[in-house]
């Protein structure tokens, strides 16, 4: 049967989104009653009023209106919880995704016996934990457990860093030195305290993983020495020495602080003022106590906002004409009473050099990763195809060829890596990467990961990293890992998928979407025919589950988002929308929209 732009079916047969794919609607488990493994099936909320989220209001997620946000941000912490519709809500920040194994233990029995027993995972590598009763004491928990340093600070501590760094010898450095002097400079300024709980810093190794994931301020590295800084996930023209990245990544921060300062309206995000990654910038460079700064800057380098007409985007010229890379020094805006070497390093311009297009990694790290071996040029990594890295054919994490991952230098590799594996040499270690369903740890879960190594990283694609084990103990532990719940195969129909809370949690949510995703993964698993359709290279797109037009937590870049309506669910990608109203429907569509990479 062939589907309709208005999602109604005709007989058996379906073409959804331009691909034909299998009809699963007559299967006795996808009627919508609770018959559906997984999950109660689809169903038919009560009407909503027209508002963000129901079935009237726009289609695109909610944000910042045309002149800006209206209150501040309200982002929960382990202090200020939010207040959900299944109790409070804590969000817990781990910088980096770094997690030390007695922490999550910690973690996980504060979990089980505070809240629902139930860790998520966010999109920025933090925890969340819900559930929490007014005198739960799950605060203090947290600071006993050593993951609550700086109570002032407590929610603008977000951190996303290249979770493989040090595992696998790809990246150009180890983030995890930068990450925790990221932290410590980050606390002990009391000026960058008002940030709100929303601005993201990114520390990306050079592999390009969590560069192109949209951080306020972030770094990529051109070599071991020299990194691009970044403005709103856009590259911002500016380059800076690797020693002093954590001084610029905090410049950007204080110049977003002057910014808002003087904005006529509150903003959350660097993105949501007006021209707000040019302004940010040029405030770096008009602030700076250098020479040339007026005229420091590159055409080819000015980010998106910016006025490239005005004067500290214009490129000094060399007597030859050519753009010169112009030194300038860059301080953040320093408040009364900030000490003078709180001012952010040296910079230089990008000059006439192609601009830096981060691009949003996909998928995050599933099954066995080997480190690579060999010496080579590492110019490329995270700045072109990164096939092989979970967008694509995954063949070399592990399960076949991994010609490809064998060709970079390791230098630098491992040094400053406090958990004693590498150092420079990875020798036979290996890390394990794990899927999360739907980002839901539980409590025993936690537990079983927190035992298999004295640190594990949590992924900004609501999974975990476990480094630094033998093959053997790789093996072993992927075994307990799947019975236990959880996802160590690339090609599970798990990897990829995430959700909203949904119902019963949100009360802004249509459906329980958490459940209705669990149906469609079940039937993806079931049916061998969606199983056939994929080749190495289809199937590789995102899904997203969202209870109402918010989306909340959905991935950066090209997401198949699967968005809860009155009547069942409207599945959009790349601009195409179908609405289905049964749970077969939506299973479909989801498959097809999948398949085109």
């Amino acid at each position: 049967m062939r589907v309709r732009q208005s999602g109604r079916p005709e007989e058996p047969g379906v073409t959804i989104l331009g691909v034909t794919v299998p009809d699963f609607s007559g299967s006795p488990r996808v009627s919508g009653s609770s018959g559906v493994r997984g999950g109660p099936g689809l169903r038919r909320p009560a009407p909503a009023p027209a508002a963000p989220g129901s079935p009237g209001a726009p289609r695109s997620p909610a944000g910042p209106g045309p002149t800006g946000r209206s209150r501040p941000d309200g982002c929960p912490g382990a202090l200020q919880t939010h207040a959900a519709a299944d109790g409070g809500l804590a969000r817990i920040r781990v910088p980096g995704g770094r997690l030390a194994s007695a922490r999550l233990r910690a973690l996980a029995r504060a979990a089980a016996e505070c809240g629902t027993g139930v860790i998520e995972l966010t999109s920025r590598a933090n925890v969340q934990v819900r559930g929490l009763g007014e005198e739960s004491g799950f605060a203090a928990r947290m600071a006993e457990a050593g993951l609550l340093p700086s109570p002032s600070h407590e929610r603008v501590r977000n951190i996303l860093a290249s979770p493989l760094s040090g595992c696998d010898g790809r990246g150009l450095l180890d983030a995890g030195p930068l990450v925790a002097d990221l932290d410590r400079e980050l606390c002990a300024r009391p000026e960058l305290a008002a940030l709100p709980g929303r601005f993201l810093f990114a520390v990306d190794d050079g592999r390009g993983d969590v560069a192109g994931l949209g951080a306020d301020a972030g770094i990529l590295p051109l070599g071991p020495d020299r990194a691009a800084v970044l403005v709103a996930g856009t590259d911002s023209g500016l380059r800076v020495a690797v020693s002093e990245a954590v001084p610029a990544l905090l410049a950007v921060a204080g110049a977003f602080l002057a910014e808002l300062a003087d904005a006529p309206a509150t903003a959350w995000r660097i993105g949501e003022l007006p021209g707000g990654p040019g302004r940010v910038a040029a405030r770096l460079r008009t602030e700076a106590t250098g020479s040339a700064v007026a005229s420091a800057g590159a055409s080819a380098g000015t980010p998106a906002g910016a006025s490239a007409g005005t004067p500290a985007q214009t490129p000094t010229q060399t007597p030859s004409g050519t753009p010169a890379e112009t030194p300038v020094r860059t301080p953040a805006q320093t408040p009364p009473g900030t000490p003078a070497d709180a001012a952010a390093p040296p910079v230089t311009d990008a000059g006439s050099g192609e601009p830096v297009v981060p691009h949003p990694s996909a998928r995050g790290p599933v099954g066995v990763i080997e480190p690579v071996h060999g010496h080579g040029d590492r110019e490329g990594y995270g700045h072109g195809d990164r096939e092989g890295y979970g967008h694509g054919d995954r063949e070399g994490y592990g399960h076949g060829d991994r010609e490809g991952y064998g060709h970079g230098d390791r230098e630098g590799y491992g040094h400053g890596d406090r958990e004693g594996y590498g150092h420079g040499d990875l020798g036979d270690r290996v890390a394990l990467g794990v899927a999360v369903p739907l980002g839901r740890l539980t409590s025993a879960q936690a537990e079983l990961l927190a035992g298999l190594a004295a640190e594990v990283r949590l992924t900004p694609w609501r999974g975990v990293v476990v480094p630094g084990l033998t093959r053997g103990e790789a093996a072993e532990a992927a075994v307990r890992l799947a019975d236990a719940g959880l996802v160590t195969d690339p090609d599970s129909p798990w990897t990829g998928v995430s959700a909203c809370t949904g119902r019963p949690g949100c009360a802004k949510s249509l459906s329980d979407v958490q459940a209705d995703a669990a149906s469609v993964v079940g039937l993806a698993e079931e049916n061998a025919a969606s199983r056939s359709m994929r080749s190495p290279r289809t199937g590789t797109l995102p899904v997203h589950w969202a209870g109402c037009e918010r989306r909340c937590g959905r991935p950066a870049g090209r997401v198949v988002d699967v968005v809860a309506i009155g009547d069942g669910y409207r599945v959009d990608a790349d601009g195409l929308s179908l609405a289905c109203a049964d749970i077969g429907q939506t299973a479909a569509a989801v498959a097809a929209a999948r398949g085109e990479t």
